[in-house]
């Protein structure tokens, strides 16, 4: 790994996400229970939080013919999450920058962004900074930019008991995999679960009962898990693949306002969604339980890292630290902006 300060606004730790939870004054700050390893799961909420009594579960209300018994939102209720790998905590970044915008009305780096500082009074928003502390707490470091591909793999998936990386996809073939490693990387809590692929019927992790929970009892409209690409450069949206494909066209129009908004940022956007919901290989994770939970639109955003995996990537790397974070402050405008227009009831005033 180069050596590469890393900017005071870049606050990644467990550490950082405790200090800024107990900032928060506008926001209602909740643990929603622990990881496997004993370690608080935070949550932060803006907004006005729907009062709807539900009468049924999502799948009872879709037999029944009328969602409204299970969900009527006044407002978009928007569900962001960030570190289900522990190793992939861009988002956790970006989201504490939210948060201190939403507080102060200003990021960590002092710049105002007045339309997302008002995002709150437009919607109930929904903000858990990293859903897997286990993970987080064994990667350890505060930034992977300029990492080499083999030193984040070794990070981020672990090591086999015979010395050699766990190199993905291969990761996942063993779950859980604590028994089959001699160092388990951030990919998994303390019970060695890959909490993207948990069993979500009978969820073997407590993190995947604690999400499942907070959609089903809040049922968000929207939710966006955020995730990391092992690269340098781009980012680019991957849905829910068993989602109605209606839903797809929503994204298709989502990825449409990312595009020059990343050009914007200084980086680029890759649009995926269709290609992803295509092929015999598809699989079904956390982001797929999430809508079947609720019935939200889902989507993970795979983030630029600034991880170097080929020797042209390290003329990249200058200024990576505003562009990744840049570029998940456009993500939140384009939600803001396409979450208006997709569920604001013409009821409202």
């Amino acid at each position: 790994m180069i050596g590469m300060e890393i900017p005071s606004y870049w606050k990644s730790t467990l550490e950082d996400i405790e200090a800024a939870m107990q900032s928060v004054t506008r926001g209602r700050v909740s643990i929603i229970g622990h990881s496997a390893g004993n370690r608080p799961i935070y949550m932060v909420e803006y907004g006005e939080a729907s009062s709807h009594v539900q009468m049924a579960n999502y799948s009872s209300a879709l037999g029944a013919k009328q969602l409204e018994v299970y969900k009527k939102n006044p407002q978009p209720c928007i569900l962001l999450y960030a570190a289900t790998h522990g190793a992939e905590f861009e988002g956790t970044v970006s989201m504490l920058n939210l948060i201190s915008l939403f507080e102060t009305g200003a990021d960590l780096r002092g710049e105002k962004n007045e339309l997302l500082a008002n995002w709150p009074q437009r919607a109930h928003l929904m903000l858990i900074p990293c859903m897997n502390p286990d993970g987080r707490a064994r990667v350890g470091v505060k930034s992977v930019v300029g990492m080499t591909i083999g030193e984040f793999r070794r990070l981020a998936q672990g090591v086999w008991k015979d010395g050699t990386i766990c190199d993905w996809p291969d990761c996942k073939k063993y779950h859980p995999i604590k028994e089959y490693v001699s160092f388990m990387g951030g990919y998994f809590n303390d019970d060695g679960v890959n909490l993207m692929h948990d069993n979500f019927f009978v969820p073997m992790a407590p993190e995947t009962q604690h999400l499942m929970r907070i959609c089903s009892e809040n049922a968000p409209d929207f939710v966006l898990s955020f995730h990391g690409h092992a690269g340098c450069g781009g980012g680019s949206l991957i849905p829910a693949v068993f989602e109605p494909g209606c839903d797809t066209e929503y994204l298709v129009e989502l990825e449409e306002q990312l595009i020059p908004a990343f050009e914007q940022a200084g980086s680029w956007f890759v649009p995926n969604v269709r290609q992803s919901c295509q092929g015999d290989m598809r699989s079904f994770t956390q982001t797929d339980a999430c809508h079947f939970c609720c019935g939200a639109i889902s989507t993970l955003y795979e983030s630029d890292q600034g991880v170097v995996n080929r020797e042209s990537d390290y003329a990249l790397l200058e200024n990576r630290y505003d562009i990744i974070l840049n570029s998940h402050m456009a993500i939140y405008k384009a939600v803001e902006n396409c979450t208006q227009k997709w569920f604001v009831t013409e009821a409202l005033p």
